[in-house]
């Protein structure tokens, strides 16, 4: 042993999950590899902005890393947010990650007013895509439950149903990638 102990972080989870998001999606003929990098790149930003908040210290490390891809696929618009293989490899369902997506998501919108910028700034660069400048975050982090589904329509207004009662939210508009 030594005595040469390192500490677990979410780093250490996200090559597995992204690879499980990526072999989904690679089965689909919607998959490209410029959508699979801006995906990793947001989501290595977002845990990052996670790493550096107290309020995410009572969190597992596997559970970050799984809320901040759930997260990083919601923002980037993609069809469906959290499959079966993402599910069987992170070991957690869409439900259980929903608190953890809101407080990274809160670290998200408070990115730009926050006193440490050394994240947004690293992630400013051509090597990470400008994925601090080019994604804006979602105004609302909604998880909904299985059997729910949600409608978009050309004005940008989502439509959240479950054969009963209509509940309006505003979806926000990504920024033009390469802007």
């Amino acid at each position: 042993l030594k005595f040469k102990l390192t500490v677990c972080t979410p780093m250490t989870f996200l090559p597995r999950f992204l690879r499980a998001a990526n072999a989904e999606d690679k089965a689909k003929a919607s998959y490209s590899q410029d959508k699979s990098n801006r995906l990793k790149c947001l989501t290595m930003y977002l845990t990052e902005l996670g790493l550096q908040d107290y309020g995410m210290v009572h969190f597992r490390q596997s559970l970050i890393a799984a809320a901040a891809i759930s997260l990083a696929r919601k923002t980037l618009r993609f069809g469906e947010i959290w499959h079966y293989t993402l599910e069987h490899y992170s070991g957690y369902s869409l439900d259980e990650l929903s608190t953890c997506e809101r407080k990274l998501h809160q670290c998200h919108r408070k990115a730009n007013g926050n006193k440490l910028q050394a994240i947004k700034r690293k992630n400013e660069g051509i090597d990470f895509l400008r994925i601090s400048t080019v994604v804006e975050p979602l105004r609302t982090c909604i998880s909904l439950p299985a059997g729910w589904r949600v409608r978009v329509s050309p004005c940008q207004q989502a439509k959240v149903f479950r054969s009963g009662p209509l509940l309006r939210l505003v979806v926000s508009r990504m920024l033009p990638f390469g802007r």
